[in-house]
């Protein structure tokens, strides 16, 4: 198992100066203006989104690195198997491992938990026209925005993740401290004309190192299939109580934002991908079409060319 605490230089300290903003955004945003230059530092809280199939000891690692950063993990855990093929019933592999007290106790404090079962996705018609395995998914990702309204302040920060997507501690913090939502919205800076002329960002995307079926296998550095850093007001607007857009529109646009990069500032250098790790019945289990279950030859020649 890779000690990413190890790999990160971890800003544990208690504050954060605003040269340290100064100088991280200049140097790790692709557009250091895009965010308000701080005038003082103002901590938000972080929340970490992860919807959560069976890779237990890779959540563990996710909420070991951030825990010190973190605010609260909130999980949606699936009752199904997300493959077309067989979509079949699986273990609650994570409320379980709470039951039994495998999740130490300084992060399961931080951990909330909702189950999504596939049933309830058809009785609230979120599967309209999409695949079973893609509905499964919007459908945790939604929950987990639940979640998070019921939770956060407008304020604060949400990271939309995958289990193995693990944001860089040091850039978290850096997100916490260092007004990067800060600013007019863009309607309201193209009506009224605001003397810097930037409008408030309210997503950011997160260049991960990519790794494939372990440390050993660096894919390199990739923004489209990484984590989203959102300000909680532009979900709220978006997705929340008062969004007038049909519930079909909303989940295409949900899922559209986790593969959009044109037109966003990109963190540079801000976590890791690591993608199909652990022993191959741990893969077959998660994926079971995974190149990784191929023989060892095929999947070293699959390994070379995606580099």
């Amino acid at each position: 198992m890779i000690h990413l605490s190890k790999m990160s230089h971890i800003h544990r300290g208690t504050n954060t100066t605003l040269a340290e903003c100064y100088r991280w955004r200049s140097e790790g945003v692709t557009w250091p203006g895009a965010s308000r230059p701080a005038s003082r530092v103002h901590r938000r809280r972080v929340w970490s989104l992860i919807p959560f199939g069976q890779e237990l000891d890779m959540l563990l690692l996710h909420m070991h690195t951030l825990e010190s950063v973190v605010h609260g993990f909130l999980v949606t855990e699936s009752q199904r198997v997300h493959d077309t093929r067989v979509h079949s019933r699986k273990p609650l592999v994570l409320t379980e491992a709470l039951a039994r007290g495998v999740v130490p106790a300084h992060i399961a404090q931080k951990l909330a938990v909702s189950v999504v079962d596939f049933d309830e996705a058809t009785t609230r018609k979120y599967c309209g026209g999409t695949g079973r395995v893609m509905c499964m998914e919007q459908l945790q990702r939604f929950k987990l925005l639940d979640m998070l309204f019921a939770r956060a302040e407008l304020s604060d920060v949400a990271l939309a993740c995958d289990t193995d997507e693990i944001p860089r501690p040091s850039v978290v913090r850096m997100l916490q401290d260092c007004s990067m939502f800060d600013g007019p919205s863009p309607a309201h800076a193209a009506t009224t004309g605001t003397g810097t002329g930037v409008a408030r960002v309210d997503i950011y995307v997160l260049q991960f190192a990519r790794y494939t079926y372990g440390a050993h296998c660096f894919l390199g550095n990739d923004g489209v299939l990484s984590a989203r850093a959102f300000s909680v007001r532009h979900l709220k607007e978006n997705y929340g109580p008062a969004a007038t857009r049909s519930l079909p529109e909303l989940r295409k646009d949900l899922s559209m934002q986790r593969m959009r990069t044109r037109g966003l500032p990109l963190l540079r250098r801000a976590g890791w991908h690591l993608s199909s790790f652990g022993e191959p019945w741990e893969i077959r289990r998660a994926a079971p079409r995974s190149p990784a279950l191929v023989a060892p030859r095929s999947r070293d020649r699959h390994a070379r060319g995606s580099r």
